[in-house]
């Protein structure tokens, strides 16, 4: 996944100077292990290898494939902190 990753970067994103900074990754075993180390923000499901537990920006109530991603995304968006009137908004722009 880390030599993947960097060598996307090299090609479609030459100009920045570290490209992990802006990067937010969702990893859950030792394989990501290295590019969580890299990125700006990491997430993890409840479930994860608790080495990578230990490195993630967030650890989430979810186990992967338990709807995991999903928290991730809400937590990004912000939708707990969302009142009624700016979800329904959200929902009718989507």
């Amino acid at each position: 996944k880390a030599k993947y990753l960097e060598k996307w970067y090299l090609e479609n994103r030459p100009e920045l100077s570290d490209p992990y900074v802006g990067t937010l990754y969702f990893g859950n075993d030792l394989n990501d292990l290295p590019i969580m180390q890299k990125v700006g923000v990491s997430i993890a499901p409840a479930d994860a290898h608790p080495r990578i537990k230990e490195i993630a920006t967030h650890v989430l109530k979810s186990n992967g494939g338990e709807g995991f991603v999903r928290e991730g995304v809400e937590l990004i968006l912000g939708i707990s902190a969302m009142t009624q009137g700016e979800l329904s908004e959200f929902i009718s722009n989507s």
